[in-house]
């Protein structure tokens, strides 16, 4: 029975009755409601002409005061066909009336008026009409009209019905069994109507070609699905990649030629219908530690997403191990998991990769070289551990910035940069010594080979730079060479000493007998008196630049290297107060017992302390003396705010006769005796000076 109200007709014949007898009751209600009005005004008017006939005889038993002439006109108002109540009204008060009133009745009222003038109306007459017969009749003739229309509703609704089953329901139900039996696998005939083909082209016949076409569509997606199907089974046995399809109960439907060879097996029955267990166990490396579980295809057919394993191996049958990475894709029909396709690949020979550059990395990180990677817009792309090692730079300082950055304060002219970015951009490597500033201002030096990288189109992508610290290297490469040049020297003051002084003592011998034997005026006994001391001089500056390098004989002994520095600067007083220089001096208590050459030692701090005063000649200042302990070494610092010594001078400061003060005012021997005289003693001196900021000279004492 449902089906029979499920067809179109059903429904459509229902909806026309419904809104058919809709509109049949609203068109029948306003007809009789018409009908209704035209009753009523004919009531009135026959009300209006009982009443205007009785008025004279109501309005003369008022003027009489006759209460039977009114009551019997009333009476007689009443028993009219279709009054139901009559009254006669005065001052608002019923003084007459007859019958029952009804509220539902149709009522008239008329003024009652004397003869004489323009008098006020003595009263009113009211008369309510009996409107029942009106509401039967009403009534009556609504369910006339209703059923009139109703019976013709339904035929026209029966008619449509048969004329919807005979034009259209028929003809969709012949497509539908053709539709139900069509197969698109299948090459087939074409769904047509079953009709007179004198029959108009209509909707109908554009739903049949619609379907037509739809099913030519569908016949060739078919087609066209087959020769993907074909293709993707190509695909599969073309590919080196290992695929296995298995359904929802892990067991193998399809394999291709791969995962054949990947197997070590030469049939499909050996794959097919046998269970993905059987075959082999994917297992896991979790941080090197092998983890054997159940199976990522196993976990995507229960949980119904991809899954995948890039890090794994399978073991198959006889033990055989197969580093793999394995992907997993669930199959789905009407929403539920019906198997998954299995894609492997093995990854031996990129693990193998891996591994070299993982050992590769290592070794990058462990070498005692810095390294790094540029990128074409100069920012650092890569530093390895060692660069954080010797700069004190961490490797977020440096990422990201630009190169410049690692040697804003690298001492490179610029004549050196021109040359670095010409052999790059020309293709060539750089190799040179290169000298910076650690994180903690520590001066280094470097060897360095900087090296372009090009990509296809000859573009400079990036610049390598491999650097090894040489700072050790460079400074005993300079002590050497300078222990080269002292022991030369020394040679030639042994030798100068030898040819000079005795020829200068034959002169201070004659100086002093002719003093001592002819007797002189004072003026010329002056003069001797001079040459004696010059020459007394000279014999001094002899004696020291013979001392030059020379070890010390005398036995070392423990000393105050405080009293000692007191001393010299007791001794340097006058030239202190002349120059007007003050000190500072804060010596630790390590300074109480070191063992030294008394003599030297006062030598070496008499040098350094009377060059720095003479550094501040021009403008005085403050001598600042301190020491610390650094390793083996007491380390004496003096430091003079004086003019500082130029970067051009730094190689030959200690070098001897080298001087920066005019000839007149010094041999440039201080610094060398005092260098000379400090190797000597088993230690060293060095310095730091910036132009114009001073200089601070560190005497490097030797504690055993």
């Amino acid at each position: 029975m449902s089906k029979v109200f499920d067809r179109i007709a059903i429904k459509l014949v229902s909806w026309l009755v419904f809104f058919s007898l809709l509109l049949a009751i609203v068109s029948t209600l306003g007809q009789v409601y018409f009908d209704y009005r035209q009753d009523e005004k004919k009531i009135a008017e026959t009300l209006d002409n009982i009443a205007w006939q009785q008025l004279p005889q109501v309005t003369q038993g008022i003027l009489t005061g006759d209460t039977g002439i009114v009551d019997s006109v009333l009476g007689k108002l009443v028993r009219s066909s279709g009054i139901a109540y009559a009254a006669v009204t005065i001052d608002e008060e019923v003084v007459w009336q007859q019958g029952r009133p009804n509220g539902k009745g149709l009522s008239s009222k008329y003024f009652l008026f004397s003869d004489v003038g323009e008098s006020p109306p003595l009263g009113t007459l009211e008369v309510i009409a009996d409107t029942k017969p009106i509401w039967h009749n009403f009534a009556l003739r609504f369910l006339e009209m209703l059923f009139s229309n109703g019976f013709k509703i339904f035929l026209v609704a029966g008619f449509t019905f048969l004329m919807f089953q005979y034009l259209v329901t028929r003809h969709l139900e012949s497509l539908a069994q053709q539709i139900h039996h069509l197969d698109v696998s299948k090459p087939g005939a074409p769904l047509k109507l079953e009709r007179n083909s004198r029959v108009q082209h209509d909707e109908l016949d554009e739903v049949v070609l619609g379907l037509n076409t739809m099913q030519d569509r569908a016949r060739q997606a078919y087609e066209s699905l087959a020769r993907n199907e074909q293709r993707l089974l190509l695909f599969f046995d073309s590919t080196e990649e290992a695929i296995i399809g298995v359904d929802s109960d892990s067991v193998c439907s399809f394999a291709n030629d791969a995962c054949l060879k990947m197997l070590g097996l030469s049939d499909y029955e050996d794959i097919i219908g046998k269970g993905l267990h059987e075959l082999f166990v994917h297992s896991v490396l979790n941080n090197k530690t092998e983890v054997t579980e159940e199976g990522v295809v196993c976990q995507v057919l229960t949980q119904g997403r991809a899954l995948q394993c890039e890090d794994g191996f399978i073991t198959m049958s006889g033990g055989r191990r197969l580093f793999t990475a394995l992907r997993a894709y669930p199959v789905f029909k009407k929403g539920i998991v019906m198997g998954a396709l299995v894609f492997i690949n093995d990854n031996s020979e990129k693990r193998k990769l891996l591994r070299e550059r993982e050992l590769l990395s290592e070794a990058i990180e462990q070498v005692p070289v810095m390294i790094m990677i540029a990128g074409s817009d100069a920012t650092i792309q890569y530093v390895n551990a060692g660069l954080e090692r010797l700069t004190g730079f961490s490797r977020e300082e440096l990422l990201g910035r630009p190169a410049s950055f690692f040697v804003e304060n690298a001492l490179v002219d610029g004549g050196k940069n021109a040359a670095i970015e010409a052999s790059l951009q020309a293709g060539k490597q750089w190799e040179g010594v290169l000298e910076t500033k650690s994180k903690s201002g520590k001066p280094l030096k470097f060897y360095s080979v900087i090296s372009p990288v090009f990509d296809d189109q000859n573009r400079m992508v990036n610049t390598i730079s491999v650097s090894r610290e040489v700072s050790y290297e460079v400074a005993l490469h300079n002590e050497l060479i300078n222990a080269k040049k002292m022991e030369a020297v020394n040679r030639l003051s042994s030798s100068f000493a030898h040819e000079f002084g005795n020829p200068l003592f034959g002169v201070r011998s004659v100086l002093r007998d002719i003093t001592d034997r002819v007797a002189l005026a004072e003026e010329d006994k002056s003069l001797l008196e001079l040459a004696y001391k010059e020459c007394e001089r000279m014999r001094k500056m002899v004696q020291e630049f013979q001392s030059l390098y020379r070890e010390s004989t005398s036995v070392d002994e423990l000393q105050t290297v405080n009293r000692i520095m007191i001393a010299v600067l007791e001794a340097a007083g006058p030239l202190l107060a002349m120059h007007n220089v003050t000190y500072t001096l804060q010596l630790i208590e390590e300074t109480n017992e070191v063992s030294a050459n008394t003599a030297k030692l006062s030598l070496v701090l008499r040098k350094i302390v009377v060059n720095a005063i003479e550094a501040m000649s021009a403008t005085g200042g403050i001598l600042q003396i301190g020491s610390l302990l650094q390793e083996d070494f007491l380390v004496i610092s003096i430091g003079d705010g004086g003019r500082g010594i130029k970067k051009e001078y730094h190689e030959l400061i200690f070098e001897p006769f080298f001087s920066t003060k005019p000839v007149v005012e010094g041999a440039g021997l201080g610094l060398s005796v005092a260098y000379g005289t400090m190797k000597s003693l088993g230690g060293k001196i060095t310095f730091t000076s910036e132009e114009g900021k001073g200089t601070l000279f560190h005497i490097h004492l030797p504690l055993e």
